[in-house]
């Protein structure tokens, strides 16, 4: 139960590095496993039954939510898609199959490496870099409310 809790406080998914320094033991991780309250998503990567599918799916990929699949996650309103964005480092390699059938999944090859914070979500991008890699493909007027979104949300200064 501690497991699930505290894949929870980090969004329903956390690399293993983040359990770990959160005080997390294997033992424990291992024992949440066997009773289905957290299952194993990709290497090194867990999360709770309550995950989303987007969140599932660009962890599977070997990315992290980007674009505008990530600014929904931080309350920014974003135009109608129904693709999800998943953000790859540059260097990216061993990429799954979308684990989403009927569902396309827009990749983007500009992230930088990820090195978890034990306290932040690392299964998407900063909110900088979502937003950035937002207006490399929306519409002037979309990218506009996009912007005015966040800055009205006090998530962008």
């Amino acid at each position: 139960m501690a497991v699930a809790l505290t894949i929870s406080t980090l969004g329903e998914v956390a690399e293993r590095s983040q359990l770990i320094a959160r005080g997390v033991r294997p033992s424990q991780l291992a024992a949440a496993i066997r009773s289905g309250s957290v299952t194993r998503v990709r290497r090194g990567w867990f999360a709770t039954p309550s995950a989303s599918l987007e969140q599932l799916a660009a962890v599977r990929i070997g990315g992290r939510l980007g674009g505008m699949s990530a600014c929904e996650t931080f309350g920014i309103w974003v135009p109608e898609s129904g693709a999800i964005h998943v953000s790859l480092c540059r260097n990216a390699s061993r990429l799954r199959p979308s684990p989403t059938r009927g569902r396309p999944v827009i990749l983007d090859w500009t992230s930088d490496p990820a090195h978890p914070d034990p306290w932040t979500s690392a299964w998407r991008v900063d909110l900088e870099s979502a937003v950035a890699q937002c207006l490399r493909l929306l519409a002037v007027d979309e990218a506009v409310a996009l912007l005015d979104s966040a800055l009205h949300a006090r998530t962008l200064s």
